[in-house]
């Protein structure tokens, strides 16, 4: 029996010795961490937009400076390469790969001094061991194997990019205490950070559709650099007994630039579509008294619609968010061109073309369903000039439908 309680008195002695040396060597361990990563700052840089289609919207990058060694760098998940075997085609399909890198602070600063751009840091407020574990995952994902993306401008991106790398490495759970308006849409914030550069809008406009009309959450709301920046001023860090911190420990103004515009185009999409309205009621008034018919007008008019079409056609297979329903197909429609030859020999003949009536009414449906700002019912917003146009597609459509025009033509004849 005294045999048995010896045994038992080792073994509790030992588990205990065991456990003390765990505590010990963990607790070293978090001192040896504390020591390498205390001096270390992790920052989110938020550098404003400048005059480059890509550079409009901003970009967010993770700056780490750790003064021990010497070394400030950025992270960097804006890079792409031009020499991508059909670097242009996957582009404008959404399969474009962007890399992130890890470069020195001073070159990466230098492009948005040249371009009079702002960057305003916030330096995270990360415990020791947090820093090593942000620093451990920015490492593996500047390995060669991991360091390529499939770039999505909306759910991920250059802004998204650094949020998931910092809140994805920390036990605590992040809360915002700032409100956000939830009834913003993409296109919203789209054309808040485009207004410099109203052609390259209307573009973006043509190609997103109904989803880009939908409501965004704060999550959504996060792809743009801004928003990123707002939200992690009012964040609070929350570990498992309830403790608070603030996301941000320290911010400031490392650029206070102020970027220039080329000019543009010095009509506006809206004037411009103002114009080709007037001038195709005109020109059709015109052709009504004099008996005219002007059948290369209209095919013009259907040729541009048509090319269009196909472009909004192929937007179907991209990749980018947003674009795949568009209801601008339903005035800029690919089979225009497929029917265009047909059409030509009717309208030349005097007739009445059907496929011209039957697209008289696609047009007008997407005046009523391509207006969601001004018909309660719409289902997307129009781009800028998009309702002249229209209008002036109608009016070219519309005298199709008069018998006598197109009978005293055939008998003139």
């Amino acid at each position: 029996m005294k045999l048995y309680r010896k045994i038992l008195f080792l073994l509790a002695f030992l588990a205990t010795t065991l456990t003390i040396n765990a505590q010990e060597q963990q607790a070293a361990e978090t001192d040896s961490t504390a020591a390498k990563f205390a001096n270390v700052k992790i920052s989110l840089l938020t550098c404003g937009g400048y005059d480059e289609v890509w550079a409009l919207y901003g970009h967010s990058a993770l700056r780490v400076e750790m003064p021990d060694t010497g070394d400030d760098v950025v992270a960097n998940w804006g890079l792409f390469d031009f020499q991508q075997p059909n670097f242009i085609g996957r582009f404008l399909f959404g399969k474009c790969d962007y890399l992130m890198g890890m470069v020195p602070f001073n070159q990466f600063i230098q492009e948005f001094t040249a371009k009079g751009a702002t960057v305003f840091q916030q330096e995270i407020n990360l415990t020791p061991e947090e820093k090593g574990g942000v620093l451990r995952a920015l490492y593996l994902n500047s390995l060669p194997e991991n360091c390529m993306y499939r770039y999505n401008f909306i759910f991920d991106n250059c802004a998204t990019r650094p949020r998931d790398i910092i809140f994805n490495n920390i036990p605590e759970k992040v809360i915002y205490n700032n409100q956000i308006d939830s009834t913003v849409t993409f296109r919203n914030i789209i054309h808040a950070n485009n207004e410099q550069k109203l052609w390259c809008r209307l573009g973006i406009d043509m190609v997103i559709g109904v989803n880009a009309d939908k409501p965004t959450s704060r999550s959504d709301q996060q792809f743009l650099p801004a928003n990123m920046q707002r939200d992690f001023a009012n964040a609070m860090f929350v570990d498992s007994a309830g403790h608070k911190r603030a996301v941000v420990r320290s911010s400031e103004w490392i650029l206070k630039g102020e970027p220039t515009y080329e000019k543009e185009f010095p009509l506006t999409p809206g004037a411009c579509g103002c114009v080709l309205m007037i001038v195709i009621a005109a020109v059709t008034i015109f052709e009504r008294l004099k008996k005219k018919n002007f059948w290369i007008l209209d095919t013009v008019l259907l040729t541009i619609c048509g090319i269009l079409g196909i472009i909004l056609f192929l937007m179907i297979f991209s990749e980018h968010p947003t674009v795949s329903f568009n209801l601008l197909i339903l005035t800029f429609n690919p089979l225009l061109l497929v029917l265009l030859w047909r059409i030509i020999k009717e309208l030349k003949r005097k007739k009445s073309p059907i496929i011209c009536k039957t697209f008289f009414f696609l047009v007008l449906a997407s005046v009523l369903l391509v207006n969601k700002d001004i018909i309660p019912f719409g289902l997307q917003n129009a781009p800028e000039g998009y309702l002249e146009v229209c209008i002036a597609l109608l009016i070219r459509m519309m005298r199709t439908f008069d018998k006598k025009i197109w009978t005293v033509e055939t008998n003139a004849k």
